[in-house]
């Protein structure tokens, strides 16, 4: 029986002097970066590069789960333009995950339509999760 191996690269990372930690929720299919405090473009900047360090070569998707729920400040529409590059065709879907009021969901589709990102909304990371495993079964 032929059996491979999958080499992760994170278990957990928290950013120095950054609001942010990240971990895997499902090991090489969904990243879960946790926002705390006010969220900055160094946040950003490293949440991007993590992710893309982890990005599965097998042509797989890698899902995304941002949880702002313990957010106090978010960064402004322009940062978030800034450090959000455009999405591409093997991408998997970014989750933002919390009590989202309306101004917060009307940013998010602003910059899902500009980056052409897969975004989705909900309120709790297993609702979340829910919700990424109607659309990719794989899970």
């Amino acid at each position: 029986m032929l059996m491979l191996a999958m080499h992760y690269r994170i278990i957990i990372k928290q950013g120095v002097d950054m609001a942010h930690t990240t971990s895997w929720y499902l090991p090489g299919k969904v990243i879960l970066h946790r926002v705390t405090g006010n969220m900055t473009a160094d946040d950003l900047e490293d949440m991007n590069r993590t992710t893309m360090e982890n990005k599965p070569s097998s042509g797989r998707f890698l899902h995304q789960l941002i949880d702002i729920s313990e957010m106090t400040k978010a960064p402004s529409i322009g940062t978030l333009r800034q450090h959000s590059r455009a999405s591409g065709a093997d991408d998997g879907y970014i989750v933002i995950v919390g009590k989202i009021n309306r101004m917060i969901e009307f940013t998010i589709t602003s910059i899902a339509q500009v980056t052409n990102f897969r975004m989705l909304v909900a309120p709790t990371v297993e609702d979340a999760i829910r919700q990424l495993r109607n659309l990719d079964p794989s899970l």
